[in-house]
C-alpha cells in the first residue's frame, strides 16, 4: 500500500499532493539522515545513517551493538531529520522531521530492506555480490514506520513555513 499523508490543520490552504511530492523529493535526494532514540536512562542519543525510502517506511542498516539500536530495542519511537548540508543560513531552506515506530527486520522483510537499500547504494549491492562479503549476524536492517512529520520547503511553500503532516496508508493500492 503506498502511503499518503493527511495534512494539519493551521488554517492556511496547502495542497497535501504537493506536500507529498515534495517529501518524496527531498527523501529521494538526500542520502543521510539523523535518527535520535533514548537511552535506557532517558538519556538523548543521536546518530547518522544512510536511509532508503519506500511507501511511508524510512530503512536503514546498523549493527545491533550499537548504542541506538539497544535503544530501539527498547522503546521504539524515534525522531529523524533529512536535510542537505550544502544549505545556507537563509537561503531557500528545505528538510523535514519525521517520527515514528522502529524495529529491526528479519527474513523477508529484511531481504526486500536489502533490496531496495542496495537500489539506492550501488556499492552497498556491489559489496553484496563480492567475496568479500560475510553475513554478519549482528548487523541489521531497520524499518521506522513513519507515523507523522513537518517539512520546510521555502521555495514551495514560502520563508519560514512549516507544514505538519501524518502518514496514513493508502488502502486502494
Amino acid at each position: 500500500m503506498p502511503a499518503r499523508i493527511d495534512l494539519s490543520e493551521d488554517g492556511v490552504h496547502v495542497d497535501s499532493a504537493t506536500v507529498f511530492e515534495r517529501l518524496i523529493d527531498l527523501l529521494q535526494e538526500v542520502p543521510l539522515c539523523s535518527i535520535s532514540s533514548s537511552t535506557a536512562d532517558d538519556l538523548p542519543h543521536i546518530h547518522t545513517a544512510f536511509f532508503v525510502y519506500e511507501d511511508g517506511h524510512i530503512y536503514f542498516w546498523s549493527s545491533k551493538n550499537t548504542q541506538h539500536s539497544k535503544n530501539i530495542s527498547r522503546s521504539s519511537s524515534i525522531a529523524v531529520t533529512v536535510f542537505a548540508t550544502s544549505q545556507r543560513w537563509g537561503e531557500d531552506l528545505r528538510g523535514c522531521q519525521l517520527f515514528g515506530h522502529c524495529q529491526a527486520l528479519e527474513g523477508g522483510a529484511s531481504a526486500e530492506a536489502s533490496r531496495l537499500y542496495s537500489e539506492r547504494f550501488t556499492v552497498y549491492g556491489a559489496y553484496l555480490r563480492s567475496t568479500e562479503y560475510v553475513n554478519d549476524p549482528d548487523m541489521a536492517f531497520y524499518c521506522l514506520t513513519l507515523e507523522r512529520g513537518v517539512l520546510l520547503d521555502e521555495v514551495t511553500f514560502g520563508e519560514d513555513r512549516y507544514v505538519a503532516f501524518q502518514f496514513r496508508q493508502d488502502e486502494s493500492g
